[in-house]
């Protein structure tokens, strides 16, 4: 690293996965305690197709969920958008959702999404912010 720009971009970038950690534990923490725990059944799947950065095609099969909701007692699909879904047709997976208005925000009730997840973005934002202070007092 020899630009100033650089190491600052560097150390932008690892305060946004910072940033991006904090939200996703505060929001975690918001859902599991206002949300209702309750079971889903995956129902079906949607297939979506995305480019990646080269432009390769790639095909991701997210699961449609129904759940219960426990105000209306009426049953609710919603897709699920997270990349380590559950696989399996009628397979039934512990959620955890909020309702907001006519939204719902649904969380996997495991301690991977809950908590871990949100720490890889602290943990490698944490690292790139003190190798960018590093570089940055090397420099001037």
């Amino acid at each position: 690293m020899e630009s100033i720009l650089e190491i600052i971009l560097f150390t932008v970038f690892g305060i946004i996965l910072l940033g991006t950690g904090v939200y996703l534990t505060i929001r975690n923490r918001y859902i599991t305690t206002y949300g209702i725990k309750t079971k889903a059944m995956i129902i079906r799947f949607v297939k979506e197709q995305k480019s990646d950065s080269d432009g390769n095609m790639n095909t991701y099969h997210m699961p449609v969920v129904r759940f219960k909701d426990h105000h209306t007692g009426k049953p609710v699909e919603k897709l699920l958008t997270v990349s380590q879904s559950p696989k399996k047709l009628h397979q039934e997976i512990a959620i955890i959702y909020l309702k907001k208005g006519n939204r719902y925000e649904i969380m996997i009730n495991t301690t991977f999404w809950k908590s871990y997840f949100p720490m890889i973005f602290i943990g490698i934002g944490v690292v790139f912010i003190v190798m960018g202070c590093y570089w940055l007092s090397k420099v001037i």
